[in-house]
């Protein structure tokens, strides 16, 4: 059975507290008002107003199981007892070096109810001792207040003593996440890092600043030191300077801000882009940057000017706009990286007719069709189709593109290759409704397209020739069949595709692609092989 202490009356809780060991007694007294003030009649009677004025501080009684008075401080602030933190205050030994957990405590219940005229009262007793609250302790209350938004228990502490630099940088996050204007101003102005702040320091905080789209944050930074144009600090998007954060989010108030207080309208990111590269594919934040002196023809590191990227939009008008600033824009050998990009990225067939009107099709047109492989663009296809661009002409190697589609070195990408491998075999299909012929085309080794897509396990390349039409039994130049190409891939390719996880083995398992390739393989297709050689 358990004892229920708060049922007992007065004169037998006096009576306990004369047996119990010190331990006990403490338990009862630091957990419950009653009790305190039972067993310590001396400490604790009550008192009226007036003569709380004229009584005498009263030694602490000697019979009593706490060491000091100052650990009922805790007590005192948990339960709101007024009259118990009083006396406290009056009477205790505000020693930190002996006291300092009881205190500690103490400071972090007054700041978790918000209680500043206490947490002033225990501040004031401890200042000025040797030892007293130390940075990291300090830095913990600070970042409590910070997080309950209270201001004047945040100016309060602060002017205690020092914070871990690791303190600031968190209470600048957590005020700039709540938006909070005044407690921003009041706690960098106020704060005391326990080292020298230099203007890079605030580079984060200004960053932090940009993303939440808050101007009056940008001006309490900008006023206290922050840089305009920070070097980036990582490849991130929100490790760029600040312009170019504001740029990806489109925020145009932010922009405007920043520029109109000196962030570099052409200032290079990490990836050497600029502003203007990245609202490539927006027209009105492309206006507003070339209202404030923007290069729209500057070429980034990867040899990209921002008209490249713009052709990536489903919309022209971005591209259409960037392409004003053009004088007679026509494709030139220097110009056929980027060029090419421009149209295998394009996202619309309007820019793609755009850019090909451009092109002489009879000088680079299979060469672009070449390209076409690295993004299966079936709209750029059509287009070098109706320009007269053959789906039969022969590349170096001696194949057509449909061998290059059949046989693409994917296996090298990330994972997850699925949408990958249904554009390729969507743009192979393409290709045959225009070129049916190329099916059973050979290249300089007399590989079909079948033998590379077997070789390479490929398997809904595979399916899709076989369902075409395509031999397994047609012979290569070696005297190799498709199905051949497909036992040899079991040993070559299996080990590589297992590094690519369970997906790359069950997507394209070669001994599968071998039992579809063998499947196909009928004795009327061998005898029809055998009667054509």
């Amino acid at each position: 059975m358990v004892a229920d202490f708060q049922s007992l009356p007065n004169e037998l809780i006096l009576h306990l507290g004369e047996m119990l060991l010190d331990s006990a007694l403490n338990s009862l007294v630091l957990t419950n008002r009653r009790f305190a003030e039972l067993l310590n009649p001396m400490l604790w009677k009550l008192v009226s107003d007036e003569d709380e004025g004229s009584m005498q501080d009263l030694p602490f009684p000697p019979e009593t199981s706490v060491n000091n008075v100052v650990e009922l401080l805790g007590y005192a602030v948990a339960t709101r007892n007024t009259l118990m933190m009083q006396k406290v205050i009056r009477l205790g030994d505000f020693d930190f070096e002996a006291h300092g957990d009881a205190i500690t405590y103490a400071l972090r219940g007054t700041v978790a109810q918000g209680n500043q005229p206490w947490l002033e009262l225990i501040l004031s007793k401890v200042e000025g001792q040797d030892d007293t609250v130390d940075a990291e302790t300090l830095s913990s209350l600070v970042l409590q207040a910070v997080e309950l938004e209270n201001t004047a228990i945040v100016e309060r502490l602060l002017r205690h003593g020092r914070i871990h630099f690791s303190c600031w940088d968190k209470c600048c996050h957590s005020i700039l996440g709540a938006k909070n204007d005044r407690l921003l101003r009041i706690f960098l102005d106020t704060a005391q890092p326990n080292r020298v702040l230099v203007a890079k320091d605030l580079d984060k905080p200004f960053r932090t600043a940009v993303i939440s789209g808050h101007i009056p944050f940008l001006e309490t930074l900008r006023q206290q030191g922050a840089e305009m144009n920070p070097e980036p600090t990582g490849h991130s998007r929100y490790n760029q300077a600040p312009l170019h954060i504001a740029v990806y989010r489109g925020d145009h108030s932010v922009i405007t801000w920043l520029l109109d207080h000196g962030a570099n309208i052409n200032a290079l990111d990490s990836s050497d882009q600029t502003a203007v590269h990245i609202a490539a594919r927006d027209e009105k934040l492309l206006r507003l940057l070339v209202g404030y002196g923007a290069d729209v023809r500057l070429i980034g590191r990867n040899g990209l000017p921002p008209l490249a990227l713009a052709a990536r939009s489903k919309s022209p008008d971005a591209f259409n706009y960037l392409l004003s600033f053009y004088d007679n824009l026509s494709l030139q050998p220097e110009d056929i990286e980027w060029y090419s990009c421009a149209l295998l990225g394009a996202g619309c067939p309007e820019i793609i007719s755009c850019l090909l009107d451009r092109v002489d099709l009879t000088k680079y047109g299979e060469d672009l069709l070449f390209r076409t492989r690295l993004s299966c663009s079936i709209p750029l296809l059509k287009a070098l189709v109706a320009g007269g661009v053959s789906l039969g002409a022969r590349f170096s190697d001696g194949g057509t593109i449909l061998h290059h589609y059949a046989y693409r070195p994917i296996w090298g990408w990330p994972r997850g290759l699925d949408d990958l491998e249904r554009e390729h075999v969507a743009a192979a299909n393409f290709i045959l409704d225009v070129h049916p012929e190329g099916l059973h085309e050979v290249d300089q080794d007399g590989n079909t397209p079948l033998h590379l897509a077997a070789g390479h396990t490929f398997r809904l390349m595979v399916q899709t020739l076989l369902e075409r039409g395509a031999s397994p039994l047609a012979l290569n130049l070696q005297g190799d069949t498709p199905i051949d190409s497909g036992r040899n891939a079991i040993l070559e390719r299996r080990e590589y595709l297992t590094g690519m996880g369970p997906s790359g083995l069950a997507r394209n398992n070669p001994e599968e692609v071998y039992g579809l390739l063998k499947s196909y393989g009928s004795p009327e297709q061998e005898r029809r092989l055998m009667n054509d050689i």
